[in-house]
């Protein structure tokens, strides 16, 4: 009954705009350029909700910027285990990490082995800047978008420029990176870049045993990473020819749960290899109208050693995965007066080989998947103010399930001038199951169907100059066969489609400039609870899920080249367990960091010096049960660009 209300409303919207065309301003839509740095598609950007952060400011907290960067953003919380090397995905509006859509320059990069990617194998220094959008998106990027899509947009320096970093700080931790963007002949640019990272990861932290309180220092946490990236672009008098390699190489120590009077995994170790490539040409064919086309390629490479854990279960110390994924596809837009039309076309390829999946499909499994669909966006004007509608379609054929069809339509209205506008989006989203989930050693099942949600997102926002944008969302998500992890006997547990889940709440933030002063707020509400009917658990919160996350932001330029940052951040309490039992809950914590920058010129370079001080109050908190964060830190860098 929902979806026809909805549907009814989209005709409607449609119509008004059709039929009452000639007796308001119309818009004509602006003619298609080539450029040279891919962004996200338009059309979401402008009817969902969206925030953006840049890499490139002076001062950035934190060895891993992308990580700092999202924590300031509306309806994102980071799950991590710890350290430089610990894991680290993101959850957004509550939903789990397999549910938001990681892109490097448009790439999707979430793997097909177990939905998600670890966002710690990114360096920082290759990323120019943050895209964030938040609502239901597979009829524009298929599954695993369901709560949101990230796109990573690699640097893109000014010609000639070299930029180099070295940073040092607590637990024996360092870095560097050098970057350049070179020209062959006018058309032709190139990016090259290095970045390495790393560290002991031997934080000390505090732990009850026995009822006494007593110090510890994290054993088997060091982690390195070894990167880079080579980008190259072909500029033509109306194409654009653009190709991009990254590579990425961790090794990790993965430290255990601190339980009582033991320390796990003390000699579990981690590689990871991970590398994608694309090649992109981007053609405007007339005007109004550009065609274009993607091949990407990645694999991700994993070596688990681990004696205690599962070389006991397996008799096999060390296991190997190798993920390989193949994605082409095709994209055709046109605009015409107040129209526009974008058609798209892909196939997907990915396989996994592994030790440890089911017998019944040995060490190799595959995956083929399809997908076309179209967007149609309608421009128009009601007494002089600009208001768009949308809808989308996207068909997803599999190999190994059945089919899903995914829709979603929405409006964006300004008025004043732009100084009030509105979105509201209705999405239909699904997300296919991972290998690790179909076929996991003693652990997937492989009958099991698509999650399926539905999303409705509604913004007001408001602009005045530079000064402030108030954004306030509202936010509703209803998923039905759920994945989640069922208990089969004490040792063994078992992915099943059991699960309902309801996320809903309430996304504000707040950012400006005053003079020397610079500022950003953001608060989110998100109530996560279990939704199934006649569940154990029913209505209690999903486990890891805080319930209210606030962070501040506030920059000073106390003189003309030097500035003074402090960043907080709130969590509110958090339960491990789907009961939430007491003995499961995770108590509210609060970071402050605070930065000290300072510009410097001679000659033709420039200089950036960063005094960092990460969770200055020491505090003692845990993301996920057992697994201690770092406390008081510190972080020096030193950067240069030679101009």
């Amino acid at each position: 009954m929902t979806r026809l209300i909805f549907v009814a409303l989209l005709f409607r919207i449609f119509l008004f705009g059709f039929l009452y065309s000639q007796d308001t301003v119309e818009i004509r839509t602006k003619e298609i350029k080539v450029e040279g740095e891919k962004i996200l598609s338009y059309t979401p950007t402008k009817f969902f909700s969206s925030s953006t952060a840049s890499l490139i400011e002076s001062v950035q907290f934190g060895f891993n910027k992308v990580i700092t960067n999202l924590y300031t953003i509306p309806g994102v919380y980071i799950r991590d285990y710890g350290g430089l090397g610990g894991v680290k995905t993101i959850s957004v509006r509550g939903l789990g990490a397999t549910n938001t859509t990681i892109l490097i320059d448009g790439i999707k990069i979430n793997t097909t082995q177990n939905g998600l990617f670890d966002l710690s194998l990114i360096p920082s220094g290759f990323v120019n800047k943050i895209e964030l959008l938040r609502g239901g998106f597979a009829s524009f990027y298929g599954g695993n978008a369901a709560s949101g899509v990230l796109n990573l947009s690699l640097a893109n320096e000014e010609k000639g420029n070299i930029r180099t970093a070295f940073e040092t700080g607590s637990f024996n931790s360092y870095g560097w990176d050098i970057s350049s963007n070179f020209h062959v002949f006018n058309q032709i640019s190139h990016f090259l870049g290095l970045s390495y990272l790393s560290s002991k990861g031997d934080y000390p932290f505090t732990t009850y045993q026995f009822g006494e309180k007593r110090n510890y220092e994290r054993e088997n946490g060091s982690f390195s990473n070894f990167s880079t990236i080579f980008s190259n672009t072909i500029e033509f008098d109306n194409s654009l020819l653009k190709a991009n390699f990254l590579f990425s190489s961790a090794r990790r120590g993965v430290p255990g749960a601190v339980l009582q009077n033991q320390i796990e995994s003390k000699r579990a170790k981690l590689d990871d290899k991970f590398f994608v490539g694309s090649i992109g040409l981007h053609s405007q064919i007339f005007d109004s109208t550009l065609f274009s086309i993607n091949i990407d390629a990645q694999i991700l490479n994993n070596k688990f050693f681990d004696p205690d854990g599962i070389g006991v279960i397996t008799k096999k110390e060390t296991v190997k995965f190798l993920n390989n994924e193949f994605h082409s596809s095709m994209n055709f837009l046109h605009t015409t007066a107040g129209f526009e039309l974008n058609f798209i076309a892909e196939l997907t390829f990915a396989s996994l080989k592994g030790d440890m999946l089911q017998p019944e499909v040995g060490n190799f499994v595959r995956r083929i998947s399809q997908a076309i669909g179209f967007t149609i966006t309608k421009s128009f004007a009601i007494a002089k103010n600009p208001i768009e509608v949308f809808a989308s379609y996207r068909f997803d054929s599999y190999s190994d399930f059945s089919p899903y069809h995914s829709f979603s339509f929405g409006g964006h209205a300004q008025f004043f001038d732009n100084f009030l506008g509105t979105k509201s989006t209705f999405s239909s989203n699904f997300r296919a199951p991972s290998f690790n989930e179909m076929y996991y050693l003693n652990y997937g099942t492989n009958k099991l169907k698509p999650e399926r949600s539905t999303t409705f997102n509604f913004e007001i926002y408001s602009n005045f100059y530079e000064y402030f944008r108030l954004t306030l969302a509202l936010f509703y998500t209803i998923t039905i066969d759920k994945i989640i992890s069922i208990p089969r006997n004490p040792l063994q547990w078992s992915a099943q489609n059991l699960g309902q889940s309801l996320s809903r709440g309430l996304e504000a933030s707040l950012l400006g400039k005053i003079s020397f002063f610079t500022y950003s707020l953001s608060y989110t509400f998100q109530d996560v609870i279990d939704a199934q009917k006649h569940s154990l658990t029913q209505r209690k919160h999903i486990p890891y899920t805080p319930k209210s996350l606030l962070s501040c932001n506030a920059r000073f330029n106390i003189f003309k080249y030097t500035s003074l940052e402090f960043r907080w951040f709130y969590s509110s309490e958090r339960f491990a367990l789907p009961d939430n039992s007491i003995n499961s809950r995770l108590k509210p914590y609060a970071l402050l960091d605070v930065a000290l920058n300072r510009e410097l010129k001679l000659g033709i370079v420039k200089f950036f010096i960063t005094f960092e001080f990460s969770n200055i109050l020491n505090t003692d908190y845990e993301i996920y049960k057992n697994y201690p964060m770092a406390g008081r830190s510190f972080r020096i860098e030193i950067a240069s660009v030679i101009e």
